[in-house]
């Protein structure tokens, strides 16, 4: 699926709706632990059938000032972008250094359909060798914003694809 210039990918967000299409960015040559930048066979399965899924929504006593949605090895953002447009709730979208600045260009060409559903998604670095922080980038993916402790913050719904 690998596009430096993007493709419009077709997510499916109800069985009684047409699908949208997600703007999606694969440029070549961005890679982290010798894995590219590319959208998964899983994420795209996985973004297709989260309206399948049984998915509750979030506690009444939720403090809405923490993303619901986190999802882990992002890679495009094809899952974490889906599903905040389906559940319509924010989100951070984790990845590796090196890729997340493809996640948040991902996040920014998506913008118009998401600042019209009310979505504030952010990029996050949760290095799984050291999971005990979470770092939240600015929108723009390029400064840190706050630092979470994962152990303090309750996520009621946590996403990963793989394949």
């Amino acid at each position: 699926m690998a596009n430096k210039h993007g493709q419009i990918l077709d997510v499916t967000l109800a069985h009684d709706e047409a699908p949208i299409g997600i703007k999606i960015a694969e440029p070549p040559g961005v890679t982290s632990d010798n894995l590219p930048l590319s959208t998964w066979g899983a994420s795209y399965i996985l973004a297709n059938q989260l309206h399948a899924l049984d998915i509750p929504g979030p506690a009444k006593d939720e403090i809405s000032s923490h993303p619901p949605i986190l999802e882990l090895g992002a890679g495009t953002g094809l899952v974490g972008i889906s599903a905040s447009l389906l559940l319509k709730r924010n989100a951070i979208l984790t990845d590796l250094p090196t890729i997340l600045p493809g996640v948040a260009a991902n996040i920014s060409v998506n913008a118009p359909v998401l600042s019209k559903a009310d979505l504030d998604l952010q990029t996050g670095l949760l290095d799984w060798n050291d999971p005990s922080s979470l770092t939240v980038y600015t929108p723009d993916g390029l400064h840190a914003a706050t630092s979470i402790t994962p152990d303090s913050h309750k996520f009621s719904v946590i996403l990963a694809a793989d394949t």
